[in-house]
């Protein structure tokens, strides 16, 4: 019964040594790989704020954004990263934003406002372990933002936002003409993705103004409306001010005035 129970012994501790060194041995593997992921996030992480601080520094007059997608290391080509093993694929791609609530403006397909230049989205892909092993980390980066040009002594501000039109002046009696609004930057590049307010600034008449949702397009009527719900027109002249807010900065830029005849 001693051998019997001496030998049961023997093979319970040797069980019980093998289920420790195999509890050992995966506790080992998943520590390494909890190593190479935890690398593969930091080279990910590190690639981007690289990324982000060339995009928004200048060459010249121009922000490196712009140079993002067209440059091949940022398009797809894989590099070796510091870290022995590891590789890094870099991917730029546009993205649309809405203003101000995605769902409000993906229910009207005909006049949403859609920023298209304002931001893309950067991914960063990190392959190791001889490219069975992998991890994502996605971004979006902002366009850099550049400031208005200073303003000029003028009654009417002369700033950063420019209006195009009446295409009509004066207006006909009971007619109409339309105005375009755009934005231009220190360097005179054009800016995109701008929001505009449109208000009309009675001199000696009236009129009635509409703007699209955007506000980069206006039209102004020459016309009132009466209790009665019918129209007249008043005569005299008007002016229409047109107003952008960016980063901050809010400018604005009136015409002179407009005759309704």
């Amino acid at each position: 019964m001693s051998l019997l129970e001496s030998v049961f012994a023997t093979f319970l501790l040797l069980w019980a040594i093998m289920i420790v060194v195999r509890l050992f041995h995966t506790g080992i593997g998943y520590t390494s790989r909890s190593l190479e992921q935890e690398t593969a996030i930091f080279l990910a992480e590190q690639q981007l704020e690289r990324m982000r601080a060339w995009s928004e520094s200048l060459n010249g007059n121009v922000y490196n954004y712009d140079q993002l997608a067209s440059l091949a290391i940022y398009n797809g080509t894989p590099v070796a990263a510091e870290q022995p093993g590891f590789t890094l694929t870099t991917r730029v791609m546009a993205r649309e934003l809405y203003s101000g609530c995605s769902q409000i403006e993906l229910s009207r397909p005909s006049d949403r406002r859609v920023l298209r230049n304002s931001a893309c989205t950067v991914q960063v892909e990190v392959k190791w372990a001889g490219g069975t092993r992998q991890l994502r980390l996605c971004t979006l980066f902002a366009r850099p933002a550049l400031t208005f040009p200073s303003p000029a002594p003028s009654p009417h501000l002369p700033t950063g936002v420019i209006i195009t039109g009446p295409a009509d002046n004066p207006v006909p009696h009971l007619g109409s003409t339309t105005l375009q609004a755009g934005a231009i930057d220190r360097n005179g590049a054009p800016l995109e993705d701008l929001l505009y307010e449109w208000e009309l600034v009675p001199i000696s008449g009236a009129g009635t103004l509409e703007q699209s949702r955007s506000g980069q397009s206006a039209r102004l009527f020459n016309w009132v409306y009466l209790p009665d719900g019918t129209r007249t027109s008043t005569g005299g002249e008007v002016s229409v001010r047109v107003t952008a807010r960016y980063h901050g900065q809010t400018v604005y830029q009136e015409t002179g005035p407009i005759r309704l005849l």
